[in-house]
C-alpha cells in the first residue's frame, strides 16, 4: 500500500510540476492528469501508519501553493481531509487506550444477539474517513448483513425460550 500511495502521489506531483509552467492552459492535459491522480488520492484507503511511513501528507503541502487554482484547491481539500482523519485517529487511539484500561478484557457476553449488536455498533462508529470514500458501501452492506443476523438470533432465542415453557 505504501508503494501504491507514493507512486500515486509522484504521478500527481510530476503532472503538477509540468502544469506549473506559465504557458500551460488551466484545462490542459497535464492539469487533467494531475487532477485525476489527486482524485485517486481522495479515494485511497488512508491510515495513520500509512501517512506516517510515506510522508505523503507533508509532500502534499507543496501542491497547496500551486499556481493553478484547480490543483491548489483539490490538494488543500485532500490535505485537510487527511489532517482531520489523522487527528480523529489519534484521539480515538487515546480514548480506546483509556477505556481498555478501565474495562475487563476477559469479560464476554453469552448472548449471541448482544455480541452481534455490539459488532454492528462498532462498525457504525467507524469513521467513513478512516475507511475511505470507496469503502463506505462495504461498511453499509456489512452493517445490513449483521443486522439481519442479529434479528435471526433474537428470533431463535425467542423460539427456544417459548418452546421450553
Amino acid at each position: 500500500m505504501e508503494k501504491e500511495l507514493s507512486n500515486l502521489f509522484f504521478k500527481a506531483k510530476k503532472a503538477a510540476d509540468v502544469a506549473a509552467a506559465t504557458d500551460v492552459s488551466p484545462i490542459g492535459a497535464e492539469v487533467s492528469r494531475c487532477m485525476d491522480a489527486l482524485n485517486q488520492l481522495i479515494c485511497f484507503p488512508i491510515t495513520k501508519d500509512l501517512l506516517l511511513s510515506t510522508q505523503v501528507g507533508k509532500r502534499l503541502r507543496s501542491l497547496k501553493k500551486h499556481p493553478k487554482e484547480s490543483i491548489r484547491s483539490l490538494a488543500l481539500e485532500i490535505f485537510q481531509t487527511w489532517k482531520d482523519l489523522f487527528i480523529k485517529l489519534i484521539n480515538k487511539e487515546e480514548k480506546d487506550s483509556r477505556s481498555s484500561a478501565r474495562t475487563n478484557p476477559m469479560e464476554k457476553t453469552t448472548n449471541k444477539a448482544d455480541d452481534v449488536h455490539h459488532m454492528i455498533m462498532k462498525i457504525s462508529s467507524v469513521s467513513s474517513d478512516n475507511i475511505g470514500v470507496c469503502g463506505c458501501k462495504i461498511r453499509e452492506r456489512l452493517g445490513v448483513a449483521l443486522s439481519r443476523v442479529a434479528t435471526e438470533t433474537e428470533e431463535e432465542s425467542l423460539k427456544a425460550s417459548s418452546g421450553g415453557m
